[in-house]
């Protein structure tokens, strides 16, 4: 199981790494080659403020971060940020390098704090680092400076904040994971009944796709209408968009067993099975053909190409028990670690630049409530000073009557 990172180092690529891996896993998300609009949306967030960076410049030396005797001015802090936005240039879209700031700002806190807050737990429990733990970091910086193609000493003189800063961050990470291994990971207890459950679970949603699948699949070969039935059923965002269609592609742009179905059929026809790629079942229309074109004096050579058209019923993966497994002692560890570092922050004097601000979101959440408790009593007493009215105009009544 992977452990936590929290080198503050190499946070650069780990926030990156998992930005790219976000936004390339939402490129081509239902295999038709089309980059949806949830990619990169940390990078293109609305603008927040950053008081890290505020702080840095009116009070360098003030307090910005503590953690019980643990503390950070706020120009260290800043330049722990200057320092993973230094890493990711050419990776922020251009004008959005305040916004992209303020976030990791955000981001790189809560992991300073978390990180603190295990360290000195797993310090406090006797945890160190021995000399088998030094080597294995050394095989880490081994390991890392060959993925990179370049030596050790190279890839050393690369990293930010200098070789002994580095060695001690991989050290500290190198303990925290110890401490979490044996009082976290180890603890984890796997229910093999609800395992089998969940496998069940997903075995049953993927024979009601596969139904699913199979009817719409043969109401488009009966002559039913492909792209409202694309419209009404399809998982494919953009296919879903535009009845179906993918427009025009050249061969080899689609996962194989697409590419293979759409460029056998024939002008206007329908695939007569499902197609099943890693997304899912395709029902698949080739609209237009286009051959390939060789190069002339005048234009350029063009690849083969088709227009078409699919119906996308997404699968749930078929999952192994033991993968199941590994899912649910991920999602278990994970819990563990939030609640443990809630444990330790709840007995901890912890400060950072964003207290005032929930502080601020609090008073006003607060004062809402407030104001919207004073116009309900308000409200009411309107409301029971109009039924006192009314019914005093009907005692006059009806003692007019009685006279």
């Amino acid at each position: 199981m992977k452990q936590l990172l929290f080198t503050v180092g190499l946070s650069a690529a780990v926030l990156l790494g998992g930005c790219k891996k976000a936004c390339d896993e939402d490129v081509d998300a239902c295999g038709c080659g089309t980059t949806h609009d949830a990619a990169a949306a940390d990078v293109n967030a609305e603008a927040m403020p950053n008081p890290v960076a505020e702080a840095a410049l009116k009070n360098p030396d003030g307090l910005a971060l503590q953690v019980n005797e643990f503390k950070m001015t706020n120009k260290q802090l800043a330049d722990q940020v200057d320092m993973i936005v230094k890493s990711l240039k050419g990776n922020i879209p251009e004008g959005q390098e305040d916004a992209a700031r303020a976030n990791i700002a955000r981001r790189m806190t809560e992991m300073l704090v978390s990180k603190e807050l295990l360290l000195q737990a797993a310090t406090k429990a006797g945890y160190k680092v021995e000399a088998a733990d030094k080597a294995a970091v050394q095989t880490k910086f081994e390991e890392a400076a060959k993925e990179r193609g370049v030596s050790v000493d190279e890839f050393i003189k690369q990293l930010p904040q200098g070789e002994a800063a580095a060695r001690k961050e991989v050290e500290e990470n190198t303990l925290i994971e110890k401490y979490l291994k044996a009082e976290v990971e180890s603890k984890i207890k796997i229910d093999d009944a609800e395992i089998n459950k969940q496998i069940e679970l997903v075995n049953a949603e993927r024979n009601e796709k596969q139904k699913l699948a199979e009817s719409l699949l043969k109401k488009v070969r009966d002559g039913g209408d492909f792209a409202k039935l694309a419209e009404e059923n399809s998982d494919c965002p953009s296919g879903k968009q535009a009845g179906g269609s993918l427009g025009k592609f050249p061969r080899g742009q689609m996962v194989k067993p697409f590419d293979d179905a759409v460029f056998t059929l024939n002008e206007g026809q329908i695939s007569e099975t499902l197609v099943e790629t890693q997304f899912g079942y395709h029902i698949i229309k080739t609209t237009k053909k286009y051959p390939a074109k060789e190069a002339t004096d005048s234009e350029p050579a063009e690849p083969e190409m088709v227009e078409a058209s699919h119906i996308l019923i997404s699968l749930p993966r078929p999952v192994s028990k033991e993968e199941m497994s590994e899912m649910y002692k991920r999602r278990a560890y994970s819990q563990a670690i939030g609640e443990l570092l809630q444990t330790l922050r709840t007995s901890s004097k912890v400060v950072t630049p964003y207290d005032s601000e929930y502080a601020e979101m609090m008073q006003e959440a607060k004062a809402k409530m407030e104001a919207v408790k004073e116009g309900a009593e308000a409200a009411v007493e309107k409301a029971e000073a109009a039924v006192e009215k009314t019914v005093e105009a009907v005692e006059g009544k009806v003692n007019e009557l009685k006279k």
